[in-house]
């Protein structure tokens, strides 16, 4: 016998904003320990600024262990 699954209505999906690409300055940069995170930044970047449509650019470098995105547009 199947059980009752309690469905809900009206419950807004939060908003997921790891990055705060909305307020990141041309020029400031965020450093990653891993390669991993350092690709996902990128991304959600790319994905931002194709959803946004505002020229929003990144780039990345190997520093010391770890990795460095700066935002160039």
């Amino acid at each position: 016998m199947a059980e009752s699954i309690d469905v809900q209505e009206g419950i807004p999906i939060p908003k997921v904003n790891r990055y705060n690409f909305e307020t990141w300055p041309i020029g400031g940069s965020r450093y990653f320990d891993e390669l991993t995170q350092v690709e996902a930044c990128a991304s959600a970047a790319y994905s931002y600024a194709k959803h946004h449509g505002n020229g929003f650019r990144m780039t990345r470098r190997k520093e010391g262990d770890g990795y460095r995105i700066w935002r160039i547009e």
